[in-house]
């Protein structure tokens, strides 16, 4: 059967007669009118000139939500996610204490006042014992550099060479970053007092251990206030580069209602690479659009605000170290209460 002898059983279909032969089709709504229906249209025009009803597309389906109870679930999954949710329970407790003795007449509660207390220190412990092992990290990194990706010494050492002098643990512990000592030691004596506070050592090794760990947990916090001051400047600073050559390239004449965002051929090609960094590897064109600078643009500054709560958690960090350091005893109870909360709160949300 040829095409038309089977559009005109389709049309004897409609009207009542049937053909065993005939095709089957889609049903169309159509006018009446003796020319061919076209099964397709390439505009919404041409469909309404030719008569036919498009269907609609189906509508696309929203992500799934995720429930906080799955958030959750995903941070105890882990040891530090443990570590942020206990120090978040024990800090809360140590807080509501402090605002109990102080607010509240002692004759109330006080059973219960002494079970919390009892609580917020066996919470204490708990994290001791689930932080067990962290010098591992630091140590790893310092004596067998390879293993880090991204590392300098992982480039290097990854370079096959016969005549390499193979470096001794000393050279490597000698040559190591100074955060990564600090952090190494300071994991170390905290471990020591965590076997003290089980009862594994004896009290004069315990407090030692004690006062060594707070006093490099306050350097290593320094430290990493400095670090932190760093990155953020030069993110501020990308972020300044990359908003003018932006707000450049809009006011180009020549990328004005010539779509600027988009990387092609001519005037518009020309006026983006103003916003790629010049002298780059080989002098190579990095040719970038408007939209892929804003989507960088959003990168950093999600990237600043992240770096803005990492420095106010270790401002809060360094309230609470300085309080134990150096034996400040007054306020001590507020200040470590809220100190530590404020820390445990800016740390799940960094």
């Amino acid at each position: 059967m040829s095409m038309a002898e089977s559009d005109r059983a389709y049309d004897d279909g409609k009207s009542g007669i049937t053909s065993s032969s005939a095709p089957r089709r889609i049903p169309v709504t159509q006018t009446a009118s003796s020319s061919t229906v076209r099964p397709t249209a390439e505009k919404s025009g041409t469909l309404a000139a030719s008569g036919l009803q498009a269907r609609p597309f189906p509508a696309a389906k929203e992500p799934p939500r995720v429930l906080k109870r799955e958030v959750w679930r995903d941070i105890l999954l882990t040891s530090d996610g443990r570590d942020k949710a206990f120090k978040l329970i024990q800090y809360s407790i140590r807080v509501y204490l402090w605002f109990h003795l102080k607010v509240i007449p002692q004759k109330y509660g006080a059973e219960f006042n002494k079970r919390l207390k009892s609580t917020a220190s066996g919470f204490a412990l708990t994290r001791k014992c689930l932080i067990l092992g962290n010098w591992l990290t630091p140590l790893i990194e310092i004596t067998n550099p390879s293993s880090v990706p991204f590392t300098t010494s992982s480039f290097s050492d990854s370079i096959p060479s016969k005549h390499r002098p193979k470096r001794s643990l000393l050279h490597r512990f000698i040559h190591a970053s100074p955060p990564l000592l600090i952090d190494m030691f300071c994991s170390l004596a905290s471990d020591v007092h965590t076997f003290f506070t089980l009862g594994l050592l004896p009290r004069s090794v315990g407090h030692r251990a004690d006062r060594v760990a707070t006093t490099l947990w306050f350097v290593l916090t320094l430290a990493g206030l400095v670090e932190v001051e760093t990155d953020l400047a030069a993110v501020q600073a990308l972020r300044t580069d990359l908003n003018n050559r932006i707000y450049d390239v809009e006011l180009d004449p020549r990328t004005v209602g010539r779509g600027a965002g988009k990387v092609g051929s001519g005037k518009s090609k020309d006026a983006a690479a103003s916003l790629a960094p010049q002298g780059g590897p080989n002098n190579v064109d990095l040719t970038v659009g408007v939209d892929e600078a804003e989507e960088g643009l959003e990168k950093l500054t999600m990237q600043s605000r992240s770096l803005k709560l990492s420095r106010w958690k270790l401002y809060m960090d360094l309230i609470f170290t300085s309080y134990l350091v150096f034996r400040i005893r007054r306020f001590e109870a507020p200040a470590l209460a809220l100190s530590g909360l404020a820390s445990a709160a800016l740390r799940c949300v960094a």
